[in-house]
């Protein structure tokens, strides 16, 4: 006579079902947490892109940025217009400033539009941090005009480019100057390395401009001229009178296109940001 095999009851089948919730409940917020780790190691991946390219220009510019151009160089890249005599690259403003053309300090996109800049960078989709998925689709709008960004021959068209854009770059750095911040995520505080702080999304402050969706409260990204670019916190940049173990590090370096302390202005207005 065979034996007749019981399947689950009813109570054995929900309780299954429960243990199963408990344990979804358990790893869904360890999965989101490894995910959001994996973003901010991807964003890293994309400043030390944008160090990488910006370094290849000054290369071929006399170890010169965008914003430390002679008048020659402007012309070259920004300004077909320029002169020897708007005196480009020229001391000014304090610490290691040079005169440098309005597009490349309106707004960080009149650096990443310079053609040379943009055969570095290939593709605007580095330009986006992978945690900035509000300003995800202004960066597809991006890339399909990519090829007629040109900061040179068209420069009202880098607004598009700027609104595609999650970081902001710093006036002060110099190729020549290692410890010099070059680019950072766009939710500083402010428009300074001197005693800022990183915003956050879980700080209800989710209308600043500045805030990027997946970078909370002293959360940010890096990157130094010296090759080292890294998930920060408000140690790096916070602190009166450059108290910052970065910002510290930035305002001190020497040598390069000019003398002076570093400065640590930005570069901004990316990704809708105010400055």
């Amino acid at each position: 006579m065979k034996k007749t095999q019981k399947g689950f009851t009813l109570i054995e089948l929900l309780v299954v079902i429960a243990i199963i919730g408990i344990l979804a409940s358990m790893l869904l917020p360890a999965l989101a947490r490894a995910k959001a780790k994996a973003n901010r190691m991807k964003c890293v991946s994309n400043l030390k892109n944008v160090q990488t390219a910006m370094l290849g220009f000054s290369q071929d510019n006399s170890g010169r940025l965008p914003w430390q151009l002679t008048s020659s160089g402007v012309r070259a890249h920004v300004d077909a217009a320029a002169t020897a005599a708007d005196g480009y690259g020229a001391a000014e403003g304090g610490d290691n400033l040079t005169k440098a053309h309005d597009n490349v300090l309106a707004t960080a996109a009149g650096s990443y539009g310079i053609a040379a800049i943009k055969s570095e960078l290939q593709t605007p989709k580095i330009l986006l941090s992978p945690l900035d998925s509000s300003n995800a689709a202004a960066n597809e709008i991006v890339q399909e005009g990519w090829a007629g960004y040109n900061t040179k021959s068209n420069a009202t068209a880098n607004s598009q480019l700027a609104a595609g854009a999650s970081y902001a770059l710093c006036r002060g750095a110099d190729a020549l100057r290692g410890a010099t911040v070059i680019g950072l995520t766009r939710n500083s505080e402010k428009n300074s390395l001197n005693n800022s702080r990183w915003r956050g999304a879980n700080e209800g402050a989710a209308a600043h401009a500045q805030v990027i969706a997946g970078l909370n409260k002293s959360e940010g990204q890096i990157a130094t001229f010296d090759g080292g670019a890294k998930q920060s916190n408000d140690s790096d940049i916070a602190g009166n009178d450059w108290g910052g173990k970065l910002s510290k590090a930035h305002r001190t370096a020497k040598g390069g296109s000019a003398k002076g302390n570093t400065s640590g202005n930005l570069i901004g207005k990316v990704g809708g940001g105010t400055w």
